[in-house]
């Protein structure tokens, strides 16, 4: 009698959130999407219980949210993605744009994921960027700031000025938001 072994991963083949096999996989589908797509990067592991317990909210966030891209990298099987992605702790949300890293976001911070998600979907921000790459951060063991820029797929990085601008707009969605509260 065979006996099958049971994956333990953290998301199920019928979930909204596509899983992530390799470090290749990942970059093949951040590649195949345009420079304005919003993804979510979801790192986690299968002994996490914040994991498991936010999987739900984030199935739910994901069917709710269908312009966006959820992606779940199991950091057991895929455990170079520490390499681009600095973890400091499980589970690690990263929202891409366009393949550039505009915000992380540690532990179960729903809520925040939410509001964070509508303001770049609302934005429509461009892929661009001109903070320090993800993977050179880590490989400096420099704290990552609120803007990671990944090194783009395409190799493309814009200059500081877009920065200014990117960031004056977002100053400008965050006043509307609060009703004129900074």
């Amino acid at each position: 009698m065979e006996i099958e072994e049971e994956e333990d991963d953290e998301y199920d083949e019928d979930d909204i959130v596509q899983k992530i096999s390799s470090h290749s996989h990942l970059e093949d589908i951040i590649a195949e999407y345009g420079e304005r797509q919003v993804i979510v990067l979801i790192i986690g592991t299968s002994w996490c219980q914040v994991c498991t317990k936010m999987k739900p909210k984030l199935d739910s966030i994901a069917k709710d949210m269908n312009d966006v891209i959820f992606l779940s990298v199991g950091f057991e099987k895929v455990p170079a993605i520490k390499d681009d992605y600095p973890i400091a702790a499980f589970p690690t949300l990263f929202i891409l744009v366009g393949g550039n890293v505009m915000d992380k976001i540690i532990g179960d911070q729903s809520q925040l994921l939410i509001k964070k998600l509508e303001l770049y979907t609302r934005m429509g921000i461009p892929a661009s960027g001109t903070g320090q790459s993800a993977g050179n951060i880590a490989a400096a063991g420099q704290q990552p700031d609120d803007q990671l820029v990944r090194p783009d797929v395409r190799g493309a990085q814009q200059g500081r000025s877009e920065n200014g601008r990117m960031r004056k707009r977002m100053e400008e969605f965050c006043v509307l938001i609060t009703g004129g509260k900074k």
